[in-house]
């Protein structure tokens, strides 16, 4: 029987305390009277990794990849705190949000068109049986 090849390269440096330590690290910044606003960039220095290793870490990982998602909550909190109390420039808050946190304008349309047009009772029968099922 064939030795078993162990897989090659380097360890990983995940840790599972890492999941805890993530939202310890973002929920610093929450109740301050300044907050800073948390970034992966900063953990990720933090702990001696480059930030593309937490974004691997997601996918391996679904601890940690569910403690990163509460990281981005605990940073648009933050953003959102930061912009109503004028911590943040509000222009920042909200471009910073549509880059970090999805954030979206959304525009409401409303249209109130009436129309009227002749048409023959075949053709209205033909309408009627395919959106009521049956003609008049």
């Amino acid at each position: 029987m064939a030795a078993k090849k162990k897989g090659k390269g380097r360890p990983t440096k995940y840790r599972p305390e890492y999941c805890q330590d993530i939202i310890n690290f973002f929920s610093k910044q929450l109740n301050t009277k300044k907050p800073s606003l948390p970034f992966f960039s900063a953990y990720a220095r933090e702990i001696s990794i480059d930030v593309d290793t937490l974004q691997e870490w997601k996918k391996v990982h679904k601890d940690f990849s569910l403690s990163y998602s509460k990281c981005k909550k605990i940073q648009e909190e933050i953003l959102t705190q930061g912009g109503l109390n004028r911590t943040f420039d509000a222009g920042f808050a909200w471009r910073t949000g549509k880059n970090i946190c999805g954030w979206r304008d959304v525009k409401e349309i409303k249209q109130d068109i009436k129309t009227e047009h002749d048409i023959s009772p075949a053709l209205a029968d033909m309408f009627n049986t395919m959106y009521k099922g049956e003609p008049k």
